[in-house]
């Protein structure tokens, strides 16, 4: 036995085991050697346990045995239980959590830990998930490793061995070392320090599985275990019982059918897409071959076009070579005429050249005159500058004598002013009290002041009237609007969703006075916006539906969609259905057509006989197939109803019944079943009758309203009356005020005047002063302007005798230029002399050269003409058509550019016969032929995946579902034996659905006669049924375990004492049989006279405020055992002698 010290006044201690024939066995503290194990008698030594010495402690593992069994003397010899490889041999705690210091020797098979609640066994569950380097999270309980440190203590040690497997050396010792104060922890591993990874892998490679509440299930995961759903318990089986390959294989599986199942979403979506696409190419057929044929004749109006090209092109190059040539011609002829005169235009150049020479000296002798009459006119402007300077002079002169002359006239003036002015000053204007002003003005400013307030009241109370009336307006105007509908169909279907789903009604509500918010329009529930066009299918349509179809909101955009659920579901907390449709109708099309359902008995599809919008019909479509769902108002015959199946028509209402047939593909066409229900009357498209009694109450209510709203009027009118009184009496004061004001002002402004006098007449005899000043500054300036105009004077006489002398420089360069044009005039007579002598030779000249010129010209318009041509002919475009190019050269040699063009003319003209309706149709058409093209290839490609896909998981499933079955029936086997002994029954199997991932474990249980199989789910059993079916179930999987130990912690919690009997007499059998593995039981409280097998160990707690602080020795309950035995013998001796 162990002690552990939780706190000062408590201390907890753990002792080892029940042995075979009820013999205590006790594992010692840290001064207990080996074989140490003590027998139930009063011989036993005290073996104290707290220690606080590290290296003591580190060195337990070291003075243990690591053979893989514990250490035997003769009364132990019976227990030979071999280890398997990765059991827990023991498990030490120090500060940890309410230990101070403990150690466990759990046995190899069945352990049960037992002591009160709160003494700590929960503790040694979560040493042993902490110590297998499992995180807080897997326990339930605390989320960091210093949670687990004891409270006061800075460190705590966590110490686990594993049993060896055969191949290794010895047992492995896991040390765990937690530190409070930075929430670290630290590995050790067979007393080296190791990574925490290290320790994963060796417990991965042992199979421990702490994380799989198959083999793990602490007391806070006991309702999560209960509650994981098949699919999840499916996984965790396999991991707890299965080897790993099958677990390896199911994860291939569940990638493969998920491969497949994309796969085959893509191959149906490219199927109606290639489907669509051919369908439309069918459309565009005609217009193609019109737009083909007018390729045609584009192409030859394309050749006859470059044709023209060419022979534009060859026409200006033969052009260019005549021109050319005759140019060539014509220099040759002028040359030898050019020879033949050369004598005679000799003598002729020989004069012009003299003539020029004399123009050369006109033009000179112009130059010299042109400058001396610059010098004279430059002269004459400075007389001129001079002439403007006297005149400015003398205008100032005269100015200042005007000046002088109107400055004595304002003296007079200024005189007469002041004398006036101080005639005025003698005679004081009438006493101005402007106090008594002021106070008339305030008076009337004050009673203004009251009428306003008097008139802000009224506006007040006008606006609380106002505000009282809008509601009742807002309500009259609301029940018009609801006895509207109340009159109306829709009005009918409004008050019938006000009855069936109020909050849908509210929502309904809410979005009409609100439709404009959003980007697109938002569909009420179909219950609102559909009808049925014939009554007689109204049932039978109505059963395809659930009621979230009646009733969901339909958006057609993400946005609102997002918008219109924060409003509803978030705001106004509604419990509503909001859905959204991006899908267009036409999209929805059935795999038949209507018309061939008469060969079944059936008239037609359900969405042909819905109207309303087009999004709402493809949301009923998308959820609930009404494109697919065939409806028929009479009964299906037997042969009908085959057919049917054998069509492919899995929903179908006919007569009084509903059809919904399911497939199992992977078992082939045969696995097929059909669910048939009665056609229950409609709950939601009925005809509804308008309630009179609601009808009169909002009409009485209309009549209450009217009459409020009338008196709210008049009351209203009454308070205007007063405000246009207000109005009049404001007018009134106003204008006296205004009188008061102007007559104030008045007195005022003549008081001011006469007391502003003295200072303005002072002002005036200054201004006389400066006048005065004035006149003798403005005599002054006058006799210097009359010294300047002398300076001036002599200053033209000097400019005049300069003007004289450039006069004779003009004279003189005038008679030069004149004798200079004699000369010219002689000259240019010789010249027109000589050339009259070779007139006809020059005119001879001037024809040769013209005539070259103009052929130089069309040399070079030629060659232009040409050089265009090559670059037009370098432009064309054959687009790689050969014969296209040969054809275009071989017309250019057969035409003239005139016969070309007309040909294209006729050509024109049969394009305009020739139109298709669709300019685009030929361009679409090779588009989409290509794109059908690749989906064609897409689709091949799709389907050898699938068949790919299909081969492998044939192949796989074939070899993992049987052993899958084999597992499962072993299981179901234990399982079903289990609740036989408890006279009740049980069975495991698997739940197969298309979808792979959804394969489940499927547990059905019966607790009481004359019940049947029913689910194991958290709602139709007990607490404590659900606690025996868990671990009969995990029971089911002790012998098929590749987990080398499992922990169950207070799985007994909630049953009754029978059943808590039943389940433990067969958790020993099967726990305690050979070859399982070992099994930890965690429990609180045990009733008596349970099974007991020698497989057993019993771990107990004992726990108090007196525990003996000297250790285990004090607290043998082994002695108790020995005792017990005594006593008992005893008394068997006693009855027997009588």
């Amino acid at each position: 036995m162990s002690e552990a010290l939780s706190d000062p006044g408590t201390r907890r201690h753990a002792s080892s085991h029940f042995g075979r024939d009820h013999e205590f066995h006790l594992r010692g503290g840290e001064n207990m050697d080996d074989g140490d194990e003590l027998e139930g008698d009063e011989d036993t030594g005290e073996h104290n346990l707290d220690s606080d010495d590290a290296a003591q402690h580190v060195s337990i593992h070291q003075r243990r045995r690591t053979d893989g069994t514990r250490a035997k003397d003769g009364a132990d010899a019976a227990e030979n239980h071999i280890y398997q490889p990765g059991s827990i041999v023991r498990v030490l705690l120090e500060n940890f959590v309410t230990y101070e210091r403990a150690e466990f020797v759990p046995g190899a098979k069945l352990n049960m830990v037992i002591g009160p609640n709160g003494t700590g066994k929960s503790s040694l569950v979560c040493a042993i998930c902490l110590g297998l380097g499992y995180p807080p999270n897997v326990l339930g309980r605390a989320t960091t490793f210093s949670e687990f440190v004891k409270h006061g203590k800075e460190q705590a040690y966590v110490e686990v061995e594993l049993q060896k497997r055969p191949r290794d050396a010895r047992n492995f010792v896991i040390r765990l070392g937690i530190n409070s104060d930075n929430n670290n922890r630290k590995f050790w591993l067979n007393g080296k320090e190791s990574s925490h990874k290290e320790i994963k892998n060796l417990t991965e490679t042992l199979r421990i599985q702490i994380d799989n509440l198959c083999q793990f299930l602490p007391q806070d995961k006991v309702a999560e275990f209960a509650g994981l759903n098949p699919v999840e318990l499916l996984s965790k089986t396999l991991q707890a019982a299965a080897p790993v390959e099958m677990q390896v294989q199911q994860e291939r599986l569940s990638s493969l059918f998920k491969s497949q199942r994309e796969a085959r979403q893509r191959a149906e979506a490219e199927t109606s897409e290639l489907q669509r696409k051919e369908a439309l190419q069918q459309t565009l057929q005609a217009d193609v071959e019109k737009l083909r044929e007018r390729d045609v004749i584009k192409r030859e109006k394309r050749i006859y076009e470059n044709a023209r090209v060419f022979r534009k092109y060859e026409d200006a190059r033969l052009g260019f070579k005549k021109a050319k040539k005759q140019s060539k011609e014509m220099a040759k002829v002028l040359q030898q005429l050019q020879e033949k005169c050369a004598p005679a235009l000799a003598a002729v150049d020989k004069k012009e050249k003299y003539r020029k020479k004399i123009e050369a000296a006109v033009k000179s002798r112009s130059a010299a005159l042109r400058d001396a009459e610059g010098t004279a006119d430059a002269a004459l402007v400075k007389i001129d500058n001079i002439d403007s300077k006297s005149e400015t002079l003398t205008g100032k002169a005269n100015a200042e004598l005007e000046g002088i002359q109107k400055t004595k006239q304002q003296i007079q003036k200024v005189r007469a002013h002041i004398t006036m002015m101080e005639g005025s000053y003698k005679t004081p204007p009438k006493e101005f009290d402007a106090a008594d002003w002021n106070q008339k003005i305030r008076d009337q400013e004050h009673r203004m002041r009251e009428l306003d307030t008097e008139f802000g009241d009224i506006d007040d109370e006008i606006a609380r009237l106002r505000h009282m009336g809008t509601p009742k307006v807002e309500e009259k105007r609301k029940l018009c609007f609801k006895l509207k509908d109340l009159n109306s169909q829709a009005g009918a279907k409004l008050q019938h969703l006000a009855k069936v789903h109020r909050d849908a009604s509210r929502g309904w509500d809410w979005l009409r006075e609100n439709m404009g918010e959003f980007e697109q329009e938002i569909f009420g529930p179909p219950m609102l916006s559909c009808s049925i066009k014939d009554e007689r299918y109204s049932d039978l349509i109505q059963s395809f539906l659930s009621k979230n179809d009646f009733l969901c909101f339909i958006t057609q955009t993400r946005a609102d969609h997002k918008k219109l659920s924060q409003k509803l579901l978030k705001e106004m907390r509604l419990s509503v259905t909001i859905r959204t449709q991006n899908s267009p109708l036409e999209s929805y099309r059935p795999h038949r057509p209507a018309e061939r359902l008469s060969d079944f008995d059936l008239e037609g599809y359900a969405i042909d006989q819905l109207e309303g919008p087009a999004p709402v019909l493809a949301m009923l479509c998308e959820n609930s197939r009404l494109h697919q769902a065939a409806v028929g108002l009479r009964d299906l015959s037997d042969d009908a109803f085959h057919r049917t199946i054998e069509a492919g028509l899995d929903d179908v209402a006919a007569g009084k019944y509903s059809y919904r047939t399911a497939r199992r593909r992977e078992y082939g066409p045969s696995a097929v079943s059909t669910r048939v229900s009665p056609v229950l009357k409609g709950q939601f498209w009925t005809d509804q009758v308008v309630d009179s009694e609601e009808k009169s109450g909002i009409e009485r209510r209309i009549r209450e309203l009217d009459e409020e709203i009338e008196e709210v009027k008049k009351t209203i009118e009454a308070k205007r009356e007063s405000k246009r009184e207000i109005d009049a009496a404001k007018g009134a004061i106003a204008e006296k005020t205004a009188d008061l004001r102007k007559a104030k002002n008045q007195l005022q402004k003549e008081y001011t005047k006469w007391q502003g006098l003295p200072s303005r007449i002072d002002m005036e005899k200054k201004g006389l002063a400066d006048l005065q000043a004035e006149i003798q500054n403005a005599r002054t300036r006058k006799i210097a302007i009359e010294d300047e105009m002398d300076e001036v004077a002599v200053e033209k006489a000097n400019a005049v005798l300069g003007h004289q002398q450039s006069i004779f420089a003009v004279r003189e360069a005038r008679r030069a230029l004149f004798e200079a044009t004699m000369y010219h005039i002689e000259a240019i007579s010789e010249v027109a002399a000589l050339k009259a002598d070779t007139i006809e030779i020059q005119q001879r000249l001037d024809e040769g050269n013209k005539a070259l010129d103009e052929l130089a010209a069309k040399v070079d318009n030629s060659r232009k003409l040409a050089e265009k041509g090559v670059q037009e002919i370098q432009l064309l475009d054959f687009g790689g058509d050969d014969a296209c190019k040969e054809r275009a050269q071989q017309l250019a040699l057969e035409y003239t550019v005139e016969e070309m063009d007309d040909e294209l003319v006729t050509i024109r003209a049969r394009l305009e016969v020739i139109q298709a309706s669709n300019p685009h149709a030929l361009v679409e058409y090779e588009q989409r032929q290509a794109e059908i093209g690749q989906l064609r290839r897409r689709k091949a490609r799709l389907d050898g995946e699938l068949e790919a896909l299909d081969t492998r998981i044939q192949e796989l499933r074939g070899e993992w579902e049987p052993r899958l079955d084999e597992l499962m029936g072993k299981i179901n086997d234990a399982f079903s034996y289990n609740f036989e002994q408890i006279s009740c029954a049980g069975e495991v199997g698997v739940h197969r659905d298309d979808d792979f991932d959804k394969w489940a474990v499927e547990i059905k249980v019966k607790f009481r006669p004359g019940e049947t199989l029913q689910q194991l789910d958290q709602h139709r059993q007990s607490g404590g049924e659900r606690a025996v079916s868990t671990i009969f179930y995990l029971m089911s999987l002790q012998s098929m375990a590749q987990a080398p130990f499992r922990v169950v912690d207070e799985i007994n919690q909630g049953m009754d004492p029978r059943n808590e009997r039943m389940v433990h007499e067969r958790m020993v059998e099967i726990a305690c049989r050979e070859h399982t593995s070992q099994y930890f039981l965690i429990t609180p409280k045990l009733l008596s006279g349970l099974r007991y097998d020698e497989g057993m160990r019993v771990l107990c707690i004992a726990s108090g405020p007196q525990m003996p602080v000297d250790g285990a020795a004090k607290l043998d309950t082994s002695k108790l055992a020995g005792l017990q035995r005594r006593y008992l013998a005893r008394l068997r001796r006693a009855v027997a002698q009588g």
